[in-house]
C-alpha cells in the first residue's frame, strides 16, 4: 500500500462519521449501538477511566506511563491531538502507525446503523484497538462532560476525577455543582474512585455519588497530598504521601503546580490499582513521572527569547497557565500570539492571561477537527476586547499563525518571554515548524 497520509486518515474517519455536535448534548445510544455491532470491546480489557475539567489528558498519560514503567502492555487514548489523528491512539508510548489505523477504521467502519459522529468512532476505534493488541490496560480520557460522553460506555477498574470548573456550560450547565454532576457521572457501582476537586460543593456531590454507588473513594487533601513542591523552569519536585506511604523528591519534567497536582492524583490512581491486581513499584512511579512530557502544554520550544506553548483554550486552563507564567517568570514581560476557536468563551479565557500581557499579536488558524473545519474568531473581534478592557497591551494584527510567530520573535528582546497559546489548533499547526 502507499504511503498513507494524515489528510488521508481524517478524510476517511470523516466519509465513515458525521461531525461531533456543538453546543448539544450527547445520548450513549449511538455508541452503545456500535459497541454492540463491534462485539463490545471496551469490555475486553481493564480500564481507567479520566474525567475533569482540566488536566485530563495529562493525568491519564501520568497513568499510562507509570504503569508501562511497571512493565504492563497500556493504551492510551486522549485528545484533541496536536499534528496527527494518530496521537489518540497509544500503546507503550507508540502511536499507531497510519496503515495500522486506516485498517481499522475500514473494519470499524462497516456498519448499516446510523452513522456516529467523529468522536464516537474514534472512541471506537480506540476500542477496538486495545482489545486486539491485548493491552493489560486501558486509560481513557472523556471527551465532554461524563454522563453522556461516548467513553462512558466502559466499565472500568477506575474513575478519576482531576478538577471541576467553568467549561462548555452551553451543554453541561452553568454552575460548577451542575458541571460537576455531570462529570460524577462516570463513577461505577461498586468500583474506585481517585478525585482531585477541591470546592467544598463539588466534594459533596463527588461524595454522594459514591455513596450512591457504593464506589470507594480516594481524595485529594484528605487521603493523598502533595507537598514540598519546588518549581523551576526545568522541571518540578515535591513529596507525595498517602495511607503512610511517603514518596520523597518526585520529579516531573512537565512545568506548574497544575501539573504537580495532575501528577498528584495520576500517582494515587496507580496506587488504587494495587487493589485491583496491578503491581506498580517506587521506581516505576518515579520512571514514569519523570518521562512524562506534554507537547503542547507548557513546552518550552526555544530560548533567548524563551518561547512557550500552551494550547490552554477555557478560563480553568487559561488560569492555570497564568499561575505558572506568574510563579516561574515574575516580572517578565510577555509577548503573546494569540488565537481562539469559535464556539468557545474567549473573552473569560482572554481575561485569565491579559494582566500578563505587554503586547499581543492576534493571529488566525485552519484545523479540522471532531467537530469539522474549526475556525478561529477574528483577530480584529480579539483586537478590539483587548483595546476596551487592557488598553496598556499593544495589540498587533499579523492573520498568519507562522508570521505571527516570526513576527513575536523580531519583536520580543531576549530576556522578555513570547507565549503561544488561546487554542489547542494554533499550536499544533505551529509546532512542528518550531521544534525542528
Amino acid at each position: 500500500m502507499n504511503e498513507i497520509t494524515e489528510h488521508a486518515l481524517t478524510k476517511r474517519i470523516a466519509e465513515v462519521s458525521v461531525p461531533s455536535r456543538l453546543g448539544i448534548k450527547n445520548t450513549l445510544g449511538p455508541i452503545t449501538a456500535l459497541m454492540e455491532h463491534l462485539g463490545n470491546p471496551e469490555r475486553k480489557f481493564p480500564s481507567v477511566h479520566v474525567g475533569g475539567t482540566s488536566g485530563k489528558g495529562s493525568t491519564a498519560t501520568y497513568i499510562a506511563n507509570i504503569l508501562v514503567e511497571a512493565g504492563y502492555r497500556v493504551g492510551l487514548f486522549t485528545k484533541p491531538h496536536l499534528s496527527s489523528v494518530r496521537e489518540r491512539f497509544v500503546i507503550n508510548g507508540r502511536t499507531i502507525p497510519a496503515i495500522e489505523l486506516m485498517e481499522l477504521i475500514e473494519h470499524v467502519g462497516r456498519y448499516e446503523i446510523e452513522k456516529p459522529t467523529w468522536f464516537e468512532l474514534t472512541t471506537a476505534l480506540a476500542f477496538q484497538l486495545f482489545h486486539e493488541r491485548d493491552v493489560d490496560l486501558g486509560v481513557i480520557e472523556v471527551g465532554l462532560g461524563g454522563t453522556y460522553d461516548a467513553t462512558n460506555v466502559l466499565l472500568p477498574e477506575l474513575s478519576v476525577l482531576t478538577n471541576v470548573g467553568l467549561d462548555h456550560t452551553e451543554i453541561l450547565g452553568d454552575t460548577v455543582e451542575m458541571i460537576a454532576a455531570d462529570k460524577a457521572g462516570i463513577i461505577k457501582p461498586g468500583k474506585r474512585v481517585v478525585s482531585g476537586v477541591t470546592q467544598p460543593s463539588v466534594i459533596e456531590i463527588v461524595e454522594n455519588q459514591c455513596w450512591r454507588s457504593g464506589a470507594q473513594l480516594k481524595l485529594l487533601g484528605r487521603d493523598f497530598a502533595c507537598k514540598n513542591v519546588v518549581l523551576s523552569t526545568s522541571n518540578s519536585s515535591f513529596d507525595f504521601t498517602t495511607s503512610g506511604l511517603l514518596y520523597n523528591e518526585l520529579v516531573l519534567s512537565t512545568l506548574g503546580y497544575h501539573q504537580v497536582l495532575n501528577a498528584s492524583v495520576a500517582l494515587s490512581a496507580a496506587l488504587t490499582l494495587l487493589d485491583a491486581g496491578f503491581q506498580v513499584t517506587e521506581s516505576a512511579i518515579r520512571d514514569g513521572l519523570l518521562q512524562t512530557h506534554m507537547p503542547g502544554r507548557m513546552e518550552i520550544v526555544s530560548r533567548d527569547p524563551i518561547m512557550l506553548l500552551d494550547g490552554a483554550h477555557s478560563p480553568p486552563k487559561m488560569a492555570s497557565l497564568a499561575e505558572a507564567l506568574r510563579n516561574l517568570f515574575p516580572g517578565r514581560r510577555i509577548t503573546g500570539v494569540l488565537a481562539f476557536s469559535q464556539g468557545h468563551d474567549f473573552s473569560a479565557t482572554l481575561s485569565e492571561l491579559a494582566p500578563l500581557l505587554s503586547r499581543a499579536i492576534l493571529t488566525n488558524f485552519n484545523a479540522i477537527n471532531d467537530y469539522g473545519s474549526r475556525q478561529a474568531q477574528p483577530p480584529e473581534t480579539l483586537a478590539a476586547l483587548l483595546s476596551e478592557n487592557f488598553p496598556k497591551i499593544e495589540c498587533l494584527i499579523e492573520q498568519d499563525p507562522f508570521n505571527a510567530v516570526e513576527l513575536a520573535k523580531r519583536i520580543t528582546s531576549p530576556e522578555e518571554l513570547i507565549c503561544v497559546t488561546g487554542s489547542i489548533f494554533l499550536v499544533g499547526q505551529v509546532r512542528p515548524t518550531l521544534i525542528g
